[in-house]
């Protein structure tokens, strides 16, 4: 049993899903989720893990209904737009602002590019640029895609042990190390 939580259950490659397990139940026990498709029930005071499913138990069905009822009323309003597809162009932008993603691609004079930037961090946009240039080709983004999903259940748990700490007064040696590998 994991003593530092689980694993993230949403972690994406272009949207691609990367799953940290090859075998559905042990992505499910490392990622604490389960199939809840008619819903889930648990008591986190006594199951903190939440790994027993109280939702069959005849004695919590109306706890069970009063929850769905209680999510259904607060989804009824829920915002999701449409987040379009994503953008090599937005990236760009993006690497153009600092790294931060503003709300609009096309917006003009919304974007101010970023003062002293280094000759370093130039060539390093640009070099960024060609590859989301590269990897928005469609094959090249498919064949990436399926190495990501096929590859991470092998590689994340290695990389996992190495992101997944928690640092004192700023220190990140042994992240660097990795994070050195994106930049």
């Amino acid at each position: 049993m994991h003593e530092r939580g689980p694993d993230f259950d949403d972690l994406k490659f272009f949207n691609q899903k990367l799953l940290p397990r090859t075998e559905q139940n042990e992505t499910e026990f490392l990622t604490w989720t389960q199939d809840c498709r008619s819903g889930c029930l648990v008591n986190v005071e006594t199951d903190p893990t939440e790994h027993r499913d109280l939702s069959k138990d005849p004695s919590y069905a109306h706890v069970l209904t009063e929850l769905q009822m209680t999510l259904q009323e607060l989804n009824k309003d829920l915002f999701q737009p449409d987040r379009g597809n994503s953008s090599a162009e937005g990236c760009k932008i993006a690497d153009r602002m600092g790294g931060y993603l503003g709300p609009f691609v096309n917006a003009t004079g919304f974007y101010r590019p970023m003062l002293n930037v280094s000759i370093k961090e130039h060539i390093k946009n640009i070099g960024m640029g060609l590859l989301y240039d590269l990897v928005n080709v469609a094959g090249i983004k498919s064949t990436l895609q399926d190495k990501a999903v096929r590859g991470w259940p092998y590689v994340g748990k290695h990389v996992d042990r190495i992101l997944d700490k928690c640092l004192v007064n700023g220190t990140n040696s042994d992240q660097s190390e990795i994070l050195n590998l994106f930049i």
